[in-house]
């Protein structure tokens, strides 16, 4: 509609083609002319002289997605009883549906209806579009009666018969749903028996079996262990009757659930294990796994790959002790590269959970604190500006040096080339892997090309550079040893990207392949050996250098050296002050509720693992839900759970068969599926 027709019709139309305006408007998306139209609607007719004006204009309104005035509107009339007061009613439930104003729709169902029961089932109203566009008016009733806070009332009218068996124990379950939610468990209770009765004549087995659950839990709420084993053994009955699978294991759970001395307790850690399980039970156990009780010679390899593990899962709390234990045995290895490399993901790891920050703050201030001090260190280095202008000059003599120890090698395209760089380049070069129409590289240490190539470019440069090569070391013997060197390299960089990339798909997919830790253990050594500190490193940065370049050479590393030690002292400056900030805000009388939250996660943690039990277990566990901590929660939920059946002394028979069910029924998520098991586990 164009903009001087809605101009005019604003002025003219009446409340059928002012409705029609606010259709057209919400289909192209025009919504700026929705409230000019209902401003336009509510000022039409302020003194109407008739009943179908008022209605006109609140359809009208509903059509512009203004409910609450169109309840505006009707308000502003009341006829008498007849064929007119039940248009306008019906018109008053629909803005009141609308509007979720469920007080206002239940009165104009109620008036609608006569106060009639049997009206009110009996009336069909419009619900929208789709394959059921009426319903019955009771059962819209019972929403705006429950949403308005009257389960009570709601019940009432569920327990009307409906025109089936079917329908009539579906009302009557809804019934006790609600009432068991308003805390009348008795009288919900009381209903189950005839829904029961209901879904058996209707056949509704699955029906049937979610009414027993309700009824097991209802009874274990009241007191009743006796009456829920009987309801449970009802439901294991039907379970096999009809070879419901599913309903049999959850029968089988709840009868471990119904020999422990707190039936609905356990009940309750069973349920909430099920779906725990299902998304973090394989990766909780490969952690448990791998970071309690191993004794070997690879186990700062087992903690590397736990606290990998632990991230995925974010179980913070063994993740921070992953990372405490893996600094003391590198801090007993005296293993300075290994533990700088732990402080820093400690920090990382700490950010937002106050205790375990100041333990990571001092741990890396005692590490800084190593650090050998220089006699005089140049003033210039005591601020950051003078920082980053050595850092810059670095950089630039660095360069220099770089050209000093260029050599010219004349290929067909002469051109001049530190040693290094050219050696591994071409190495680079002679092991890429194929990538579609391109070649890929490792990462360049001293190499100047990128990571990825044409095929015709990579062969050509290959090329270019074996000739270079040759005409800068003509001696085969020399060339060969050089080369070997920085193929070593190469191929320390690719493995060390093919170990990265296959062990973070496999912590990621929560199933580790049996040689995961020594792969780990290799890709330690890798990363150690690839550090751009690395004595290794060092020696092929020297390739081909003279003496005098050697000493250049020496001394520029040396200036590096102390600039990242003095880096290094002021990150220990604002770690420190860190400190006391976190120091302050600990001794700050309202904390905020994170900090609270965090501060008693690791609180009740240490408690936890000094002593392991239901009290401890039950503290923390609604605060690791409070944190959305799923892994942490899983693991309590075990523990908790393993206390209460090991005294009920489950029986063997009901728990190897709730196994080969649970193997059966997996998600077909997880590997196996449901054709059962995986192929590497037991039968």
């Amino acid at each position: 509609m164009p903009q001087a027709t809605f101009d005019r019709l604003l002025l003219e139309g009446d409340a059928r083609a002012l409705g029609e305006a606010c259709g057209n408007a919400l289909t192209v998306g025009l919504d700026a002319r929705l409230p000019l139209v209902r401003g336009r609607l509510l000022a039409l007719n302020p003194e109407p002289e008739d009943l179908a004006t008022v209605l006109g204009d609140a359809a009208a309104l509903l059509q512009c997605r203004a409910p609450e005035a169109a309840l505006a509107v009707l308000d502003r009339v009341g006829p008498a009883a007849g064929e007119d007061r039940r248009r306008w009613l019906l018109l008053q439930w629909q803005a009141a549906r609308d509007a979720r104003d469920h007080r206002r729709a239940a009165l104009a169902l109620q008036r609608l209806s006569g106060r009639s029961v049997e009206a009110l089932d009996g009336l069909k109203l419009p619900v929208g579009d789709g394959p059921l566009p009426v319903a019955s008016a009771l059962d819209l009733q019972v929403g705006h009666l429950a949403a308005d806070g009257r389960p009570a009332a709601a019940a009432g009218l569920l327990q009307t018969p409906a025109s089936d068996p079917l329908a009539t124990a579906e009302r009557l379950g809804e019934a006790t749903r609600l009432l068991a939610g308003a805390g009348q468990g008795p009288k919900a209770l009381g209903l189950l028996p005839r829904a029961l009765d209901q879904a058996a004549g209707a056949a509704a087995w699955g029906l049937a079996g979610q009414l027993l659950t309700r009824q097991r839990e209802l009874e274990l709420e009241g007191g009743q262990p006796a009456a829920a084993v009987a309801t449970n053994q009802r439901r294991e009955r039907l379970a096999r009757r009809v070879e419901d699978g599913i309903a049999l294991r959850a029968a089988l759970r709840s009868a471990r659930a119904d020999g422990t001395r707190e039936p609905a307790l356990a009940q309750a850690l069973l349920d909430r294990q099920e779906p725990l399980e299902q998304r973090h039970g394989d990766g909780l156990d490969l952690l448990l796994q791998l970071s309690e009780g191993a004794t070997d010679d690879r186990r700062q390899a087992r903690l590397t790959l736990a606290a990998r593990l632990a991230a995925v899962l974010d179980h913070r709390e063994r993740w921070s002790d992953l990372l405490a234990e893996q600094r003391l045995l590198a801090s007993q290895a005296g293993d300075a590269w290994l533990l700088d490399r732990v402080d820093r993901e400690a920090l990382r790891v700490a950010a937002g959970r106050p205790l375990r920050e100041l333990e990571a703050l001092d741990q890396r201030l005692l590490e800084l604190d190593q650090d050998p001090r220089p006699g005089t260190p140049p003033w210039i280095l005591e601020t950051p500006e003078g920082r980053e202008r050595q850092r810059r000059r670095l950089e630039v003599d660095g360069e220099g040096l770089r050209q000093a120890r260029r050599r010219l090698g004349f290929d067909p395209f002469p051109g001049a080339h530190t040693l290094p760089a050219l050696l591994e380049d071409e190495e680079r070069l002679r092991r890429a892997r194929p990538a579609g129409d391109d070649v890929l590289l490792t990462p360049a240490v001293f190499g100047t090309l990128p990571g990825r190539l044409p095929l015709a470019e990579a062969a050509a440069r290959q090329q270019q550079l074996e000739a270079a090569l040759l005409s800068i070391l003509p001696e085969a013997e020399p060339r060969q040893q050089a080369r070997e060197r920085f193929a070593l390299l190469v191929q320390r960089q690719w493995r060390r990207l093919d170990l990265e990339t296959s062990l973070t798909a496999a912590v990621q997919r929560q199933r580790l392949p049996a040689d995961a830790v020594e792969r780990q253990q290799e890709l330690l050594d890798l990363e150690r050996q690839l550090d751009p500190r690395s004595p290794w490193l060092q020696e092929l940065a020297a390739e081909g250098s003279s003496a005098e370049e050697l000493a250049s050479l020496g001394r520029w590393q040396e200036r590096r050296e102390a600039l990242r030690l003095e880096d290094r002292r002021e990150e220990a400056r604002q770690l420190r002050r860190r400190r006391r900030q976190l120091t302050l805000e600990q001794q700050d009388p309202l904390p905020t509720a994170q900090q609270r939250l965090a501060i008693e996660i690791t609180r009740r943690w240490r408690e936890l693992l000094a002593r392991p039990g239901e009290a401890t277990a039950a503290a923390l566990q609604p605060l690791a839900v409070a944190r959305e901590q799923e892994s942490l929660e899983l693991e309590l939920v075990r523990l908790r759970l393993a206390g209460l059946l090991r005294e009920a002394g489950q029986q063997r028979d009901t728990m190897q068969e709730e196994l080969r069910l649970d193997r059966q029924l997996r998600s077909p998520l997880r590997p196996g599926g449901h054709a059962g098991p995986p192929a590497e586990a037991p039968p």
